[in-house]
């Protein structure tokens, strides 16, 4: 209760403080909806580890039962007869003169009993299975850590590329912004030069159609800010809101050419290449576990018991035993198991090797996408540069009336599209340098741009 109200608090702070990246980050690392499921399983998997580990420890077993039966299970009949009496003198035993009537008798037991067992039992030896067993309940929690974290560090991607989605359009909207009010002033100096006859309606109706452009784009822009916002909110697990505001900017990115070392032992630290190795290591146990059930299992152990039946007097008493058991039906599927686990196992080594170059070809791949994502962001600065210039000339040209008005609209319109190529060509290389970093086994690293 406590940790829930916590979050609604922080949740609603959100709604009036600007989020920042990290603050992205964090939120997706706890509170994303495949975070928290690879968390449960992770859960599953201790407990299932902490009930493996009890194998190790004597199993005690207890037993009662009852039982009633329609007719006795034992059941005898005494004929009747005359016994002689003794006196004593051993002569005379033969040949007594006196005897004692004994009449037929009915005997019966087992009409009803009651058992009362304990019995405690140890293995010694079953063939590796109990460590073995343990190990792979070990490895199966192992396994379930690194998949959170791959959890962890997948929302936390997805954060990433949302934040800077949102983030682009946050910023085309201003460029529209301004370029709208250029339009609007514009209009209006062209609404006075009609007026006095310096230049043509044509023009007015020029700038009015690119005006009205600019509405139809700004409603594409509003509608793709809803969703991008709606959708982030969904990812980070922040309850719905029409406003979020974002502390980041989009600065001009860093020569990457530093981060390049950094591939240096990537493979060792992807935690896609740890995730393989644990594969062959569990097809190797799994393995082992199919050849310590065709070997011998030797267990000790003691029983104590109480047991009444009726007719017979209780039974109480304590009972040892030793057993060895060899399976013998199962060899022959169990010869053929095994050989498919071993298969399993050198399938699993193929698939780590295979992987690892796939790997090895991404962070090659990804570091060339760095690259060129670079040089294009400084393509798109150059762009931008030559944009303003070719605007302040042809403003210059069109006041001096060297030039058509329609080169004038044409020039805010490329500076226009230039900006809006330059931010997208910042979040590309803001996505390009995190996609690296993951690439190379270094998620975490703080994007300087």
């Amino acid at each position: 209760m406590h940790k829930a109200i916590c979050f609604l608090f922080s949740t609603a702070v959100w709604a009036q403080t600007p989020l920042s990246l990290e603050d992205c980050r964090r939120l997706a690392h706890e509170h994303n909806s495949e975070v928290k499921t690879a968390q449960m399983e992770l859960e599953s998997s201790t407990e299932t580890r902490k009930a493996t580990f009890a194998k190790y420890f004597p199993q005690v077993s207890a037993t009662a039962g009852a039982m009633v039966a329609k007719d006795p299970l034992v059941s005898a009949q005494t004929p009747q007869m005359n016994l002689p009496v003794y006196d004593g003198n051993l002569a005379n035993l033969a040949s007594a003169t006196q005897s004692a009537y004994v009449p037929s008798m009915n005997l019966e037991a087992g009409k009803w009993a009651n058992l009362l067992q304990l019995t405690v039992q140890q293995p010694l030896y079953v063939g590796g299975r109990v460590k073995n067993g343990n190990r792979l309940a070990q490895l199966g929690e192992d396994v379930a850590r690194t998949k959170v974290q791959l959890a962890q560090r997948d929302a936390v991607a997805q954060a990433e590329e949302k934040y800077w989605a949102l983030l682009s359009l946050q910023e085309k909207r201003r460029t529209l912004d301004a370029y709208d009010s250029l339009l609007a002033s514009l209009q209006r100096q062209v609404g006075d030069a009609v007026k006095h006859g310096l230049t043509s309606r044509n023009d007015g109706l020029k700038v009015s159609l690119q005006r009205s452009s600019l509405r139809v784009q700004r409603l594409q822009l509003e509608s793709g800010l809803r969703l991008s916002v709606r959708d982030l909110r969904q990812h980070l697990g922040l309850p719905e809101d029409s406003t979020l505001i974002l502390a980041d900017s989009l600065a001009t990115p860093s020569d990457p050419k530093f981060l390049r070392e950094r591939s240096q032992g990537a493979l060792d630290r992807r935690l896609e290449t740890g995730l393989l190795a644990q594969g062959v290591r569990a097809e190797q146990l799994q393995t082992d576990l199919e050849v310590g059930a065709m070997l011998p299992t030797v267990a000790v152990g003691a029983a104590a018991m109480r047991m009444e039946l009726k007719g017979v007097d209780p039974i109480t008493n304590v009972i040892g035993f030793a057993m060895v058991s060899m399976p013998v039906s199962d060899l022959w599927s169990g010869t053929h198991n095994t050989r498919a686990r071993r298969a399993k196992v050198r399938e699993a080594s193929l698939r780590e090797v295979e992987t690892r170059r796939k790997i090895a070809l991404g962070i090659d791949k990804d570091w060339d996408e760095l690259d060129r994502s670079w040089q294009a962001s400084l393509v798109a600065d150059e762009a931008v540069a030559q944009a303003e210039v070719n605007l302040v000339e042809e403003s210059d040209r069109q006041r001096n009336g060297l030039s058509a008005f329609s080169d004038l609209l044409e020039a805010q319109a490329l500076r226009q599209k230039t900006m809006d190529e330059r931010i997208d060509a910042r979040k590309g290389y803001a996505l390009a340098r995190s996609a690296y970093l993951r690439s190379v086994g270094q998620p975490n690293d703080k994007i300087q741009q």
